[in-house]
C-alpha cells in the first residue's frame, strides 16, 4: 500500500513555556486592578468633592470649590473637585478605608463623614476654636470694608486685614492665630496661602516690634497663697467647698498646674482633660503624692506624664489638703475636684473664688488671674535653686517658653 506522508511532529515546549501557566480571558474581581489601582475611591473621591458645599467654617468639613484641572494638577490632568481630597487619595488604598477593602460598598456620605473627623481630631478644640474665630473675624472685616468674599483671599485683602488690625489696637499674637486659621484653610483646600506673603511676614515682625506687649500677671507667692486659703471659709458656703478649693490653689501652685489641666472647662465640656479620681495617688506614709497628668497643652496625643508633690510644713502643703479634700469627696468615678453634689468643678468657679478671695484680703485682681499660681510655682522653683531643666519638665514645657513664666523678684537680685 502506498503510504502517506508522515504527520509533522509539533515543536517541543520551551522549559520557560512549561512554567508558565495559562492565561485566562477572565477578568478577576478584585478589590484592587493593574491598570488602576484605587479606580473605586477615585470614584468616591470625585463624587464627594462635587457634592459636598463650601463652607466658611474651619471647623466644618473641608472646603471643596470648583476648581479646573489645570491650575491643581498641572496640564493634562484630569482629576476635577476638591484638591484637599483629590491629594488625599493619591495615598489611598481600599484596605484603610474600612475593614470592607471592597470599595464599591463605601458610601460617598460615610468617606465625607470619616475624613472630617480626621481633619478635625487633627488639632485640639481649642485650637480649633481660635481658628474659627480668625475666620470670622476675616470675613467681619472685608464685609464691613466692603470687600469680595472671595476665597482664596487676596494678599491684598490680608494686608488690609492686618494694618486694621494694628490700628484696633490688636496684639501681634492675636493677628498671628487669626492668620493662622486663614492659613489652615488654605492648605486644607491645596490652595496658594496669601499669609507667606513677604510684606505680610514683615508687617507681623512690625508689629511685634513697635506693639510691646508686657505680661501683667503677678506670680502668688507662698504668703499670698497662705492668705488666700485662710480666706476661704469667709468666701465659701460651705466647709466642703472650703476643703476644695484649699486643695484645688494648693495643688495649682505646687504642680505648676494650667487650669484646663486641673478642671472642666465648662459644664458642657468633656472631662476627658480634667484630672480624674483614678489620677491622684498617695503615697502610704503621706510623704507625697503622685498625680498622673493624662493631656495637657503639650501633650495633646495623651502620652501622659507622672508627678511626684512632696509634703511641706505649713497650711498650704499639697499632700495634706489633698488628702484632707479626698476624704470628704463623694465616692464616685469622674472628675477628681467636684462639688458635694457630685457636679465638677468648672473654670469659671475656679476664677470666680480666686477672684472672691483676692478681694476679701484688698489684692488687686486684675494684676492676679488662675495662670498666677503656674508664675509663682516656677518662680519659687527658681528662687529655691531648682534647674531650668527640671522647671521645664515639671511644668511640661515643651520650649523655652518657661522662661516667661519665672518673675524674679529685684529684691533676691541685690544679693
Amino acid at each position: 500500500m502506498p503510504r502517506g506522508k508522515p504527520a509533522r511532529k509539533r515543536p517541543a515546549a520551551s522549559a520557560s513555556a512549561k512554567r508558565q501557566p495559562a492565561q485566562s480571558t477572565k477578568r478577576r474581581h478584585t478589590g484592587r486592578s493593574t491598570a488602576n489601582p484605587v479606580p473605586a475611591v477615585e470614584d468616591n473621591i470625585n463624587a464627594v468633592s462635587n457634592s459636598a458645599p463650601a463652607t466658611n467654617d474651619a471647623t466644618d468639613a473641608v472646603c471643596t470649590p470648583s476648581l479646573d484641572s489645570a491650575s491643581v494638577n498641572g496640564p493634562g490632568s484630569s482629576i476635577q473637585g476638591s484638591t484637599a481630597v483629590s491629594a488625599f487619595s493619591d495615598s489611598c488604598t481600599p484596605g484603610r478605608l474600612g475593614t470592607n477593602t471592597n470599595t464599591r460598598f463605601f458610601s460617598n456620605h460615610h468617606f465625607q463623614a470619616e475624613f472630617n473627623r480626621l481633619i478635625q481630631g487633627s488639632i485640639a478644640p481649642n485650637t480649633r476654636l481660635a481658628y474659627k474665630t480668625g475666620l470670622v473675624e476675616f470675613d467681619h472685616f472685608r464685609v464691613s470694608s466692603g470687600l469680595p468674599l472671595v476665597w482664596p483671599p487676596s494678599d491684598q485683602h490680608i494686608i488690609q486685614f492686618i494694618v486694621s488690625c494694628s490700628v484696633r489696637g490688636l496684639s501681634s499674637a492675636s493677628v498671628r492665630t487669626y492668620l493662622s486659621g486663614i492659613s489652615f484653610k488654605c492648605k486644607l483646600q491645596c490652595t496658594r496661602d496669601p499669609t507667606q506673603n513677604f510684606v505680610v511676614k514683615k508687617l507681623l515682625a512690625g508689629m511685634s516690634r513697635l506693639i510691646s506687649t508686657t505680661d501683667a500677671r503677678l506670680p502668688i507667692t507662698p504668703a499670698l497663697l497662705e492668705r488666700l486659703i485662710n480666706v476661704l471659709p469667709v468666701v465659701c458656703s460651705s466647709l466642703y467647698e472650703v476643703k476644695l478649693f484649699s486643695a484645688v490653689f494648693s495643688c495649682s501652685y505646687f504642680g505648676l498646674f494650667r487650669v484646663s489641666e486641673l478642671v472642666l472647662d465648662s459644664k458642657k465640656g468633656s472631662s476627658s482633660h480634667a484630672m480624674d479620681v483614678s489620677s491622684i495617688q498617695f503615697f502610704q506614709d503621706n510623704s507625697a503624692v503622685k498625680i498622673y497628668v493624662a493631656h495637657s497643652k503639650t501633650d495633646q496625643l495623651g502620652r501622659g506624664v507622672v508627678l511626684i508633690l512632696p509634703a511641706v510644713e505649713g497650711k498650704v502643703c499639697p499632700v495634706k489638703l489633698l488628702k484632707q479634700y479626698s476624704m470628704l469627696r463623694p465616692k464616685m468615678e469622674g472628675s477628681f475636684f467636684c462639688h458635694f453634689d457630685r457636679s465638677p468643678l468648672t473654670r469659671y468657679q475656679f476664677n470666680a473664688i480666686l477672684k472672691k478671695s483676692l478681694s476679701c484680703i484688698d489684692v488687686d485682681i486684675k494684676k492676679y488671674k488662675s495662670h498666677s499660681f503656674r508664675i509663682g510655682g516656677a518662680t519659687t522653683a527658681s528662687i529655691n535653686g531648682i534647674s531650668d531643666g527640671q522647671i521645664k519638665e515639671l511644668g511640661r514645657w515643651e520650649s523655652r517658653a518657661y522662661k516667661r513664666y519665672i518673675r524674679i523678684p529685684t529684691s533676691k537680685l541685690l544679693h
